[in-house]
């Protein structure tokens, strides 16, 4: 999951948060010509609904900071082997052209007297630079691979925290449901008293 469907799920999560403020807000309307006993335990849910809306608003906020700044770092650790490793790469490269050109002007000046012998010899070279270049780009290639891999391990982990924040949310929600319902249905068939 990425970081934006990450944020969408948040934002919706929120929507629904909002929906169920909504909804409590139209129960307390109803109930509210009631007597100083029930306007006691409104006041109560409405301070804890209050007290939840601040706690995840903040969990929210704070694991949104949280997760930008992890996946800055990442994205600037990654952004920064990319570049070592293009920059060695381009070293690497220059030298390998440098001995070759001076491996071909070798052979130019030699060209009349040696064409053969220095035919076989610049396969033999050639065939070595090859192998040293394939090796070179398999390196690397396998570097980038391991550097994704990590990248895409850190921010499952990220994500999978995430999930587990919302659905720890979840929970408080549906258990601040279940108390409105109690107050709710309280309000709407009050006890008898014996």
């Amino acid at each position: 999951m990425c970081y934006t469907e990450s944020v969408g799920l948040v934002h919706q999560l929120i929507g629904l948060f909002v929906a169920v403020a909504m909804l409590m807000f139209a129960g307390w309307r109803a109930v509210s010509s009631l007597d100083a006993k029930i306007d006691g335990v409104k006041k109560e849910l409405k301070a804890d609904i209050n007290k939840l809306d601040a706690k995840f608003e903040e969990k929210i906020d704070n694991l949104d900071k949280k997760f930008e700044r992890k996946f800055d770092e990442l994205d600037a650790k990654f952004e920064e082997k990319i570049d070592n490793l293009d920059k060695k790469f381009e070293r690497k490269f220059d030298e390998l052209d440098a001995k070759f050109e001076e491996k071909i002007d070798n052979l130019d000046k030699k060209f009349e007297r040696k064409f053969d012998e220095l035919d076989a010899k610049l396969d033999s070279k050639t065939d070595s630079l090859d192998m040293r270049l394939d090796d070179q780009t398999d390196e690397l290639g396998t570097k980038l691979e391991d550097k994704f891999d990590k990248l895409d391990a850190k921010l499952d982990s990220k994500t999978d925290k995430l999930d587990e924040k919302v659905v720890s949310l979840g929970r408080e929600i549906s258990e601040l449901r279940g108390r409105i319902d109690t107050v709710i249905e309280l309000v709407l068939h009050p006890p008898v008293n014996a």
